[in-house]
């Protein structure tokens, strides 16, 4: 058979989305083994050929990026004859910044809060700041950044929050506000119900009315033992219950500013 040639790819850019479909029109590509997208290749399983004269690609960005480098890469398809490649035929386009909230929207003049932002385009974050001054960047993903406030000035009112990525800047509309009141422990319950079978593997809800400082969670356990877990927002985390003996524990959840703790009962399975 010969070598593979493509005609053309559409779409020739990407859309406002974390995944691509596109469609490759040329011909002899009824046996291609391989589709590259610039650097990046096509897995076998996401390829779906039509005839000789169609295929699509599908890709994807892992939820802690980065994004490609905007700008234009070129196609090539491979098949057991050969090789062909079209030129630029493909475009990334530059994604800004967008940010959306704040969590918590205040802290200690002292800095060490730790802060979720949340928005969209986040993953290449370089830099976060408060009225100027750099935050830690603990990490991030396409919708949201984790970071530790710097120390700032007691206000009445908020100051500016800017994040900054290769694609641009983006501020966000609410703000941080410093207080000259000392961080504390995180606060929260163990959301009804507050127990579950000692076989462990399900997933409990830490939260509720007064909830906070949850975003800054290093460690979640019970009675001791460490459970996996996932921060939703300053006020609620969500946590897999491991496995664990029959009795009332303590759930503790540990942050840079403290730890905080609530109660849970293991019940045994008959």
């Amino acid at each position: 058979m010969p070598e593979p040639v493509i005609r053309c790819v559409l779409p020739e850019s990407d859309a406002d989305q974390q995944r691509w479909v596109v469609t490759i029109a040329g011909s002899n590509l009824a046996t291609v083994s391989g589709v590259w997208m610039g650097e990046r290749r096509i897995a076998p399983a996401d390829l779906v050929i039509a005839d000789d004269q169609y295929l699509a690609a599908t890709w994807s960005v892992p939820t802690n990026g980065p994004w490609p480098v905007p700008g234009p890469v070129d196609v090539v398809v491979e098949n057991p004859d050969g090789l062909a490649t079209l030129r630029d035929g493909f475009t990334y386009v530059p994604r800004p910044p967008a940010v959306s909230s704040v969590a918590p929207f205040s802290g200690p003049a002292t800095g060490g809060t730790a802060v979720r932002i949340g928005g969209r385009y986040l993953a290449n974050a370089s830099e976060v700041t408060f009225a100027g001054a750099p935050a830690e960047i603990i990490d991030a993903t396409h919708d949201a950044i984790r970071c530790i406030t710097p120390p700032g000035t007691p206000e009445f009112y908020p100051v500016q929050v800017w994040v900054t990525t290769p694609e641009g800047r983006a501020q966000s509309t609410t703000g941080f506000t410093y207080s000259s009141f000392p961080a504390g422990p995180p606060q929260f319950q163990v959301q009804p119900p507050n127990f579950g079978p000692v076989v462990g593997g399900y997933q409990i809800r830490l939260g509720g009315p007064g909830a906070r400082g949850l975003s800054g969670a290093t460690e979640v356990t019970f009675g001791g033992l460490p459970a996996e877990f996932t921060i939703e927002w300053d006020e609620l985390i969500l946590a897999t219950v491991p496995r664990g003996p029959a009795g009332i524990v303590l759930v503790t959840v540990a942050t840079p500013a403290g730890t905080g703790t609530a109660g849970f009962e293991w019940l045994a399975v008959c």
